[in-house]
């Protein structure tokens, strides 16, 4: 199932992925992980996209921008609708258009970084430097 960021901002769902479901579910849809945490919560990673787990479940799971253009598993397909030259008012007006309602997250917006929140999915979209990094949930 192809899914865009656009739509991870929207639902949730990022493509296969979303909270909740088991490593053993994460391992049958994308394969084993590229690469492993060596920290505690466990966080597999895909090239662009992480999934950390909380008692054997997805807790959270990221996308980072800058890497989406070439570094995503197969299964998830071409995701890169917004990437790393995505402007801050470029992506408020995409969200806007599709009726998504943004607030800002004062704790996670400081210096160079500003932190939005999707009000129906809790998806987080990071800017630094008004320009798109990463696109995230959590429990």
């Amino acid at each position: 199932m192809a899914s865009t960021l656009t739509d991870f901002a929207l639902t949730g769902r990022l493509g296969v992925l979303s909270l909740g479901i088991t490593k053993d579910e994460v391992r049958g849809l994308l394969g084993e992980p590229w690469d492993v945490s060596a920290t505690r919560p466990t966080i597999w990673k895909y090239g662009a996209v992480e999934v950390a787990f909380t008692d054997d479940r997805a807790a959270q799971i990221h996308a980072y921008v800058s890497q989406a253009e070439r570094d995503l598993p197969d299964q998830l397909g071409a995701i890169a609708d917004l990437t790393a030259d995505s402007s801050l008012s470029d992506v408020l007006v995409a969200m806007s258009e599709r009726g998504a309602a943004l607030e800002t997250v004062p704790v996670l917006s400081y210096d160079d970084q500003l932190t939005f929140s999707v009000r129906d999915s809790s998806v987080h979209l990071v800017f630094v430097r008004e320009r798109l990094h990463s696109v995230g949930i959590a429990t």
